[in-house]
């Protein structure tokens, strides 16, 4: 499966064009959360086990999301009928600095 990663380093947004033009595609990707909520590791699901095997890290559950979206923290991806369509082209402008208006 496929891992879009966004931010990188802790970091809580992305700012201006440079940032926002440097987000990774990870084929084969995993995310290993914490009981904490918090992200622990992205990366390769070869790169996630041996985090996991170095960290000696145990789970209390383990989730499949093979062929699903899973999106961290609050995030209001809406739209209204009205708009009808795909406006997944407006997404690369947001990235590159686009005002809504």
């Amino acid at each position: 499966e496929t891992v879009v990663q966004v931010v990188d380093n802790k970091q809580t947004f992305l700012r201006g064009v440079t940032e926002c033009n440097q987000i990774a595609i990870i084929k084969n990707g995993s995310v290993l959360v914490g009981a904490d909520g918090r992200i622990a590791k992205v990366g390769t699901s070869e790169d996630v086990a041996a985090f996991i095997k170095e960290s000696g890290a145990t789970f209390e559950k383990e989730i499949d999301a093979t062929g699903k979206c899973v999106l961290p923290g609050f995030v209001d991806g809406h739209t209204h009928p009205v708009w009808a369509g795909d406006r997944a082209h407006e997404f690369i402008l947001k990235l590159n600095g686009a005002s809504y208006m």
